[in-house]
């Protein structure tokens, strides 16, 4: 897959991050969140964070007053496979929890699916030797609290994973120096009840004075289409709901918007300059297509590409030129000419492309030799020297050695005779047939 440079987006949203320790990052379909999410995590500039990543989408048949211990479950595992808890103090960290059952259904948790190695020794030997001193440390009082401690689903909850969840993630960034982010992704496409539910629990603790959060990351990501996500809230809670103060509570600074999409298109416009030679603004006005009788341009079409269109319209696009195609001087010119790459980009947009529109855009950018280049010497005059009347000028061959001709104008024609020849739509011609795949050779 083409690769679009995400460094400036990747170093701007660090920045929001350093400022905002709770985001919602909003980002419409197609806009390549996926792609950026990667890199972000991947990039040097965060070498100094660790990234834990959850799918809630995975709990859809979940009950929603279970989905938040997925939540936790899925964020001690990762903590565990990643070797956080193998170094860091069990000992305070379970001399933390005073309850006995939630206590023993994270170490059991954790056996079902952690390693073995030495956190499980330590584990088992541990739970071997607390059981009875909790027993006997329970108090009254201790069981008054533990029934908000140890509530399932509770916004206050304390339980054993939640606990174990604490002290790892402290121990991440006292001991090995590094920052921890929570992303949550794609949580626009979840049951409202268990997104708001999950936002609910995460930004229980929160408030002006304290920007801590549930389990103590250093930053929390929500990843969601914000505007998609506020008809859910209003069919959730009602036209009436506040949608904006509601997700304010959990978000630290503002939205942040992202899209990828204006940077892929500019991306796109510099590829076709760099293999036409063509300035951004004459490609632009290329008419390549129509609809309703109303010619489709360039510029019109890119404008609608989203990053995933772009991505493929520029992934291998060699691929798309089928060099044997046409023979030219008994094979021994090239046909690596501008016009293939320009016309297989063509091909890949998703509109149904007009030949003749095309063609009368090439003839019209008065770029039309240099793009054609050695396609032009299918023509028997143009290789035996008869000059080609294109625009206000003939073109000549400059050489004939090697394996690509260059053009050049010998002197000026009056009137305007750039349509008056077959040399360039001859070329054009045997330019398509190169293209992979192309939808009816014939010019229309």
């Amino acid at each position: 897959m083409q690769h679009i440079p995400l460094d400036n987006e990747i170093e701007r949203f660090r920045n929001h991050l350093d400022i905002a320790p709770r985001v919602i990052f909003s980002a419409k379909f197609g806009d390549g969140k996926t792609t950026f999410l990667k890199e972000f995590k991947e990039s040097e500039v965060m070498n100094d964070y660790e990234f834990f990543t959850i799918h809630p989408i995975n709990y859809s048949i979940a009950k929603n007053e279970d989905v938040f211990e997925y939540v936790k479950r899925d964020i001690l595992l990762q903590l565990a496979r990643n070797g956080f808890l193998d170094n860091f103090d069990l000992d305070a960290a379970i001399n933390t929890i005073y309850n006995w059952q939630t206590l023993y259904e994270a170490l059991s948790f954790l056996l079902q699916f952690v390693p073995h190695g030495d956190i499980i020794v330590k584990l088992i030997d541990k739970a071997k030797s607390i059981r009875d001193k909790y027993k006997k440390e329970e108090k009254t009082w201790e069981v008054y609290d533990d029934i908000f401690r140890t509530q399932r689903g509770g916004l206050y909850e304390e339980d054993g994973y939640t606990q174990l969840i604490k002290a790892a993630l402290e121990y991440v960034k006292t001991h090995e120096g590094r920052k921890t982010c929570l992303i949550i992704e794609d949580l626009d496409r979840i049951d409202p009840g268990h997104l708001f539910r999950i936002l609910n629990v995460i930004g229980a603790h929160v408030d002006e004075e304290d920007e801590h959060n549930k389990f103590g990351f250093t930053n929390i990501i929500a990843i969601m289409d914000y505007d998609a996500t506020k008809h859910i809230f209003h069919h959730f809670y009602g036209d009436a709901a506040n949608y904006d103060g509601y997700m304010s509570k959990f978000m630290s600074k503002y939205v942040y918007n992202y899209s990828i999409t204006k940077t892929a298109r500019h991306f796109l416009y510099e590829a076709l300059c760099r293999y036409t030679n063509l300035r951004i603004d004459k490609i632009e006005d290329f008419v390549i297509s129509f609809k309703i009788n109303e010619p489709i341009t360039v510029k019109k079409v890119v404008q609608e590409l989203s990053v995933r269109d772009i991505t493929k319209i520029l992934d291998d696009i060699e691929c798309q030129i089928n060099r044997s195609a046409v023979t030219i001087c008994g094979g021994q010119l090239k046909t690596d000419a501008p016009i293939l790459y320009l016309l297989s980009i063509f091909k890949r947009m998703p509109v149904r492309l007009s030949n003749n529109y095309i063609l009368k855009s090439i003839i019209d950018s008065e770029a039309a030799i240099g793009l054609l280049g050695n396609f032009l010497c299918v023509n028997d005059a143009v290789r035996a020297g008869i000059p080609i009347p294109y625009g206000h000028s003939h073109f000549v061959i400059a050489n004939n050695e090697g394996d690509n001709m260059n053009f050049v104008p010998v002197g000026k024609i009056y009137p305007d005779s750039k349509e008056s020849n077959e040399y360039i739509p001859n070329a054009f011609k045997a330019a398509m047939r190169c293209i992979e795949d192309w939808e009816n050779n014939e010019i229309r």
